[in-house]
């Protein structure tokens, strides 16, 4: 049987910014009681934080937009889960870990304005980016240590992920 209390502990920050709340009291009492008694919808962020974390791994990591400190590290996995980390943009919020997402329709390429990435889902744009993408083929030799240093320094999701936040942003950005 899963120790869900457990498996939520060494995972909290990242399923409660993907809930959107923390674990409420009323749950922190059940789950004391009852390690299995987390919701539904609880033990569905743990498990997409659990998969994002096996996502970004080196051996998952198929190459980069921007450089030095602004590089984007994207990552794929065979089943066709991915997701990238930021380090630097200019909405604060996007900075962090984008939680893992699987489609077998995927791909990214620099078809953008300028030659700039894009990321495609079932054919359709889903994201244009600021740099050209850079697979790993392409990579020149030492990526790997900036590749490290992007997951270490990143190891929770982005404030984005949190639907509030979310929200937050998407309101601010359409005042501008």
């Amino acid at each position: 049987m899963d120790d869900w209390k457990l498996r939520y502990e060494a995972n909290k920050q990242d399923v409660d910014t993907l809930m959107g709340r923390p674990l409420g009291a009323w749950g922190k009492i059940k789950a004391a009681f009852n390690s299995n008694s987390l919701t539904d919808a609880r033990k569905a962020a743990i498990q997409k934080v659990e998969r994002a974390n096996r996502l970004y791994q080196p051996d998952n990591f198929i190459g980069t937009t921007g450089a030095g400190a602004e590089t984007t590290y994207y990552y794929r996995t065979r089943n066709n889960s991915f997701g990238h980390i930021t380090q630097a943009h200019g909405i604060p919020e996007n900075v962090g870990r984008e939680p893992h997402r699987q489609d077998m329709t995927y791909k990214i390429e620099n078809t953008g304005p300028k030659g700039v990435s894009q990321e495609f889902r079932g054919g359709k744009v889903m994201h244009t980016s600021r740099n050209p993408f850079l697979p790993l083929s392409a990579q020149a030799s030492g990526w790997e240590r900036g590749e490290q240093q992007a997951r270490e320094a990143h190891q929770h999701f982005k404030p984005l992920a949190d639907p509030k936040v979310r929200r937050a942003v998407d309101e601010r950005m359409r005042r501008k």
